[in-house]
């Protein structure tokens, strides 16, 4: 949508599927960023991170540091060396739109974490190497990065318990 925020996105997706302080913002990776954007703009009573951060120092520093140079990297490149050394996260950013991907690296190197008031949930994988693991998340000890994906059935459980069984219904 030509968004070049992480707040603008959150507006964009809350304008268009109509949601509402009723519904639990969740999200991994970028995605939780968005989450946790979403649950502010919405005044929502939680949200739930899963492998992401609530503040851009979560970040680990290399990437935070080349964030920037997204304005001149030649995307396309960038994209044919993450999809040939970074496994599954690295195929997910070669296959992601080129100006998407830019606008988001620079979006996270500029971004400002909401002022939220409600519940955080994180669920984090012991061996992410792109988001360091909070102390107070629930972690999975064999997982990485993409632990929605590579551990689904935990990372669900590990939402089910901490939500008291909350949001087990369709689209949860």
């Amino acid at each position: 949508g030509g968004e070049q925020t992480i707040a603008d996105l959150a507006r964009r997706i809350v304008d268009e599927h109509g949601l509402d302080a009723g519904d639990l913002p969740a999200g991994s990776s970028l995605g939780g960023m968005v989450s946790l954007e979403i649950a502010a703009l919405l005044e929502a009573p939680r949200v739930v991170l899963i492998g992401s951060a609530e503040d851009p120092k979560e970040v680990q520093p290399f990437f935070r540091l080349v964030a920037p140079l997204a304005k001149v990297t030649p995307m396309g490149m960038a994209q044919v060396l993450a999809l040939s050394s970074s496994g599954e996260p690295g195929r997910q950013f070669a296959s992601a739109d080129k100006e998407f991907l830019r606008a988001m690296c620079l979006a996270i190197s500029g971004w400002e974490p909401p002022a939220y008031a409600g519940e955080v949930v994180r669920v984090h994988g012991a061996k992410d190497a792109i988001i360091a693991c909070p102390k107070r998340a629930h972690v999975i000890p064999k997982a990485g990065h993409l632990v929605a994906q590579t551990h689904g059935e935990a990372t669900i459980a590990v939402i089910r318990a901490a939500l008291g069984g909350a949001g087990t219904g369709a689209g949860a």
